[in-house]
């Protein structure tokens, strides 16, 4: 099972200032054991040119997907200048915001080999490709100049907790208010939906929604800093976290594995 402990997103300084330096040392103190962990499996299960089967998923089960995409990205994002990264493995790195702390970002980093992080890095993605999660290349760009209403909206994984990673639970739809323009920032309103496929076949576009946040009581912050409230078609217990992100998918798009 993953552990319980959330991930913190902000740096040691942000934390002091919002009143959650607990939080942040209780997460720190994960990424340390998390990487020390992945270093670890590869000492025990690598043989000098594989890892054994089944090493990249012992570490989801004990820290999560989110946790050790976290520190995998960041002990990247600490060797820039090493070439022994495959580009597509940098890239993906780089795209993830690892909050800047000097003081602390070189502690989750692991420590082993590069070219065997970089195998154990493409193993992971793949692992986490193999759940058929929606993205943003099968999304509409340019969202924040689109009107919503009728769009189906795809949350981001990191908006859901990682026990509804799955394509049905990223799809909400766009019904109506002034919220769904581009122009206005008020509320709209969006419902959950069953179905991937007949829901893009009656919709024009899919939407990827990126900074967007979710509150417990059902108040949602889109990407143009404006709100909507939603009401969930799914079971109770709706699978959202604070934090979100979402985007549109385009017409016809299909999660890949």
């Amino acid at each position: 099972m993953p552990n319980k402990i959330p991930l913190y997103p902000y740096s040691a300084k942000t934390a002091q200032e919002r009143g959650e330096i607990e939080k942040w040392r209780e997460s720190f103190r994960e990424n340390c054991a998390c990487a020390g962990g992945i270093d670890i499996l590869i000492r025990e299960n690598f043989d000098g040119m594989h890892l054994k089967d089944g090493t990249v998923e012992k570490i989801v089960e004990l820290y999560g997907y989110k946790r050790v995409e976290h520190v995998l990205a960041n002990t990247v994002q600490e060797r820039r200048g090493d070439g022994r990264f495959r580009p597509d493995n940098r890239a993906w790195a780089e795209s993830h915001y690892i909050p800047e702390d000097e003081m602390h970002n070189y502690c989750f980093a692991a420590r082993s080999h590069s070219a065997i992080l970089d195998g154990f890095i493409s193993h992971y993605r793949k692992l986490v490709m193999d759940l058929g999660m929606f993205d943003q290349k099968q999304c509409e760009p340019e969202l924040e100049k689109l009107d919503y209403t009728g769009k189906v909206l795809v949350l981001s994984p990191n908006t859901l907790k990682e026990e509804y990673w799955s394509p049905e639970n990223q799809l909400w739809l766009a019904q109506s208010g002034f919220g769904c323009s581009p122009l206005v920032d008020t509320y709209f309103s969006v419902s959950s939906i069953q179905s991937v496929l007949p829901c893009a076949a009656r919709t024009s576009c899919i939407v990827f929604m990126t900074n967007t946040s979710v509150s417990s009581s059902g108040s949602v912050m889109s990407a143009q800093s404006s709100q909507m409230s939603y009401s969930s078609v799914k079971s109770p217990g709706c699978p959202i976290q604070a934090f979100a992100s979402a985007s549109v998918l385009q017409a016809g798009s299909r999660s890949s594995a």
